[in-house]
């Protein structure tokens, strides 16, 4: 076990990109995850000109075959995904709630009551048309509730 102290917190300004970031020292990291001298699990590497970044990274892929590199756009995209992700949630817990409400005045409208079906069956012998009936019991449901 390791104990950690926690020095400080990052400003809430960067939460969308740090909610889950835990900053540590290189001797603390590798007191954590093992990793020995001499070896490292992630490299940046900045490149002035944009345009070269593919070739380095393929460069780089080529003298050293068992990595994986990761170009900035690649991570910018990633991060999009997610967070349109999490957007995503919303919506669809919304059209859940919208989908239930829709089901339960379906079955509300649907469902007629003896003496509702003997009151439209009035209306169709006196001549309404089943579109007018419709119309009636759509403002009286507006009315009523």
């Amino acid at each position: 076990m390791i104990d950690l102290e926690i020095q400080s917190t990052l400003a809430s300004s960067s939460e969308i990109v740090s909610s889950d970031l835990v900053l540590v020292t290189e001797q603390d990291f590798r007191r954590l995850f093992g990793v020995p001298e001499g070896f490292a699990t992630d490299l940046a590497v900045r490149i002035r000109n944009a345009r070269e970044r593919p070739t380095v990274a393929l460069k780089a892929a080529g003298l050293l075959p068992d990595t994986r590199q990761v170009l900035k756009d690649e991570i910018l995209r990633t991060y999009n995904a997610v967070f349109d992700w999490r957007g995503g949630i919303l919506l669809v817990i919304l059209s859940g709630a919208l989908m239930a409400f829709g089901i339960l005045a379906w079955d509300k409208a649907s469902g007629l009551s003896s003496e509702e079906r003997r009151e439209i069956g009035i209306l169709k012998a006196i001549g309404w048309e089943t579109s007018d009936v419709l119309l009636m019991k759509f403002w009286e449901g507006m009315v009523i509730r």
